[in-house]
C-alpha cells in the first residue's frame, strides 16, 4: 500500500529522537534508523542520555525532516509510540535490518544495544500541499499496520478486507467501554489513549494503550463481559463486530490459538 509517510522513511536514515526524564525534562539526539512500514528501529550508546530517559519512561516522539531553502518546499514526518529495548530475535531482526542498510557498519551491529518504536500517531509534514491543512494523520496505512500487528497470521489481502469492516468510535475520559456482565457485541482496538480494566470490585486488572485490545474474553469463551473497560483517558479505538470477530477466528486457526492464550492469561488474572 503506497503511502507517503512509508516512502519518506524508507528514504531517509537520520531522525530526531526526542525522550524525557521521569521528572519531565526532555532530551533530543539524532540517531540513525531503519524502518519497517511505520515501526522504528534505532540504536543508542547504553550510557547515552536517550538511554536514561527510555529506561525510566519507555515512550518518544521522533522527527525525520529535510533542510530545504525554501520552508514551502519542506516535508517531513512525525511520529510517537512506546519504546521497548530488544533482545533475542527481535534485536537479530533488527540487526539485520540495519546491516542491509548500512553494510559500513560491519560487525558494530552484532553488540549494539537496538530499541523499537510502535507508534500509536503518524503524521506526515507537507508544506507543498494545497491544502490548508500541512499536517495529515496516516489514514489507512496506519489502521492497516495496527491490525497486521494484532492479526499477525493474516495475509495483507485479508488484513486490507479486514481493515475495511472496521469503524471507528471515540470514547471520553471516565466514560465506560465494556460493561461486566452485559453481551460480548464487539471487539475493541485501541488507537489513541488509555483504557482500563477492572473487577466487580473496582480492583485494576490492566491497562491497554495504543496498539492493546478488549473485548476478546466474552466472544471467544461465549459468555458475559467478565469486567469493566473505561477510557482512563480520551480514546480512539478501531471495533468489529462479533460476527466479523468469529469469521476471522474461523478462518485462521494459528490466530485463534494466539487469542486463547490472551484470554487464559487474563482469565487466570481475574
Amino acid at each position: 500500500m503506497a503511502d507517503p509517510v512509508l516512502d519518506y522513511l524508507g528514504s531517509h536514515s537520520l531522525l530526531t529522537l526526542a525522550t524525557a526524564s521521569k521528572n519531565g525534562i526532555p532530551h533530543a539526539a539524532p540517531v540513525i534508523y531503519v524502518n519497517d512500514g511505520t515501526t522504528v528501529y534505532f540504536s543508542i550508546a547504553p550510557g547515552s542520555t536517550s538511554a536514561a530517559n527510555l529506561s525510566e519512561n519507555p515512550v518518544a516522539a521522533i522527527g525525520v525532516a529535510d533542510s530545504p531553502d525554501d520552508w514551502n518546499a519542506a516535508t517531513g514526518a512525525q511520529l510517537v509510540g512506546n519504546v521497548t529495548k530488544l533482545g533475542g530475535d527481535d534485536a537479530k531482526k533488527a540487526a539485520a535490518l540495519f546491516t542491509q542498510r548500512f553494510s559500513n557498519l560491519g560487525d558494530a551491529v552484532d553488540s549494539a544495544p537496538f530499541y523499537r518504536l510502535q507508534p500509536h500517531d503518524v503524521r506526515f509534514v507537507d508544506n507543498t500541499s494545497s491544502s490548508g491543512d500541512k499536517t495529515e494523520a496516516l489514514g489507512q496505512a496506519w489502521v492497516t499496520n495496527v491490525v497486521h500487528r494484532v492479526f499477525r497470521h493474516l495475509r495483507p489481502d485479508e488484513v486490507d478486507a479486514l481493515s475495511s469492516k472496521l469503524s471507528k468510535e471515540s470514547f471520553k475520559a471516565g466514560t465506560k467501554m465494556i460493561e461486566q456482565g452485559t453481551e460480548g457485541d464487539r471487539f475493541y482496538l485501541i488507537v489513541d489513549g488509555v483504557a482500563r480494566t477492572t473487577n466487580a470490585q473496582g480492583q485494576e486488572l490492566s491497562t491497554s494503550g495504543p496498539g492493546g485490545f478488549v473485548g476478546e474474553i466474552a466472544i471467544l469463551a461465549g459468555r458475559p463481559r467478565t469486567a469493566t473497560v473505561t477510557a482512563a483517558t480520551d480514546v480512539n479505538a478501531l471495533t468489529l463486530s462479533k460476527a466479523d470477530f468469529e469469521s476471522v477466528m474461523q478462518a485462521s486457526p494459528d490466530l485463534r490459538r494466539d487469542f486463547d492464550v490472551v484470554v487464559a492469561e487474563r482469565l487466570a488474572r481475574g
